[in-house]
């Protein structure tokens, strides 16, 4: 990857345009799979990575995009490290890499070291929380797309700028985000569900259809099927009393085609 900061709109065109035709053409020659990150549309969308900096988009995007944010609670984000500063929560760590990846985007998460070469202990506690959560639902985030929507819930959330993330919204179990991979479709409520889980989005006569589904299971879970309907209310899921995070929690449904 090669990351730009501000300023790379002053440069003239015809430069930008020979380095990306230079660099694509030199990594497909050489069987690389490479990237360029962006601010400010300084290059098309479709050249690489538009990167917002300690921001995110609040809604699902046809191109993809970056957010390059800090592990510690900042509020413009601190490239290196800081003595006394606060750290973020592994819940909103998870909560934004989750809502970054159905919207289409990266998470590009800064870890600043101390002068000695060591992690702050509070930011490995952070990374370790991530690790732990991820090992249990990252196929839910790892090689998935965003499905045609990128989920439902309460919380609003503002994006589309650098450095809004200060007093952003915190997400709840009422929060879902969505994920798709092959004929898998992954919910992620964002939170310690109920009982009964209802997706809206896929109410009757909507995107899914009850004899597209083949089983439903809870990643993390003891392996089998979970009892599921579809009604009006969209599609509802019989959550078991025992569940493996409460931070975030992912369902996997398996369909007969590729959605």
């Amino acid at each position: 990857m090669l990351w730009f900061d501000f300023g790379l709109g002053k440069i003239p065109e015809r430069y930008r345009k020979n380095f990306l035709a230079y660099y694509y053409n030199k990594a497909e020659k050489a069987g690389k799979e490479v990237t360029v990150a962006f601010k400010n549309f300084d290059l098309s969308a479709n050249t690489g990575l538009f990167d917002l900096e300690v921001g995110k988009m609040n809604n699902l995007t046809p191109h993809q995009w970056l957010s390059d944010t800090c592990v510690d609670a900042g509020p413009r984000g601190c490239w290196s490290h800081v003595n006394n500063i606060g750290y973020k929560s592994p819940e909103r760590l998870i909560h934004n890499l989750i809502d970054r990846v159905s919207k289409n985007g990266y998470l590009l998460l800064n870890v600043g070291p101390k002068a000695d070469g060591s992690i702050p202990q509070p930011a490995q506690d952070c990374l370790l929380e991530m690790g732990k959560w991820l090992a249990i639902n990252g196929e839910a985030i790892f090689g998935t797309v965003p499905w045609m929507s990128f989920g439902e819930g309460p919380t609003k959330t503002d994006g589309g700028s650098h450095f809004n993330e200060d007093n952003e919204a915190r997400f709840t179990s009422h929060d879902l985000r969505y994920t798709t991979s092959g004929d898998a479709l992954y919910i992620t409520v964002l939170g310690r569900p109920g009982e009964r889980l209802t997706c809206k989005k896929l109410a009757s006569c909507n995107q899914l259809h009850p004899e597209d589904i083949q089983r439903v299971e809870m990643l993390g879970g003891n392996g089998e099927g979970l009892k599921w309907w579809i009604d009006e209310d969209g599609l509802n899921i019989n959550v078991p009393e025992s569940v493996p995070s409460r931070i975030a929690v992912s369902f996997k449904v398996t369909t007969r085609t590729e959605i």
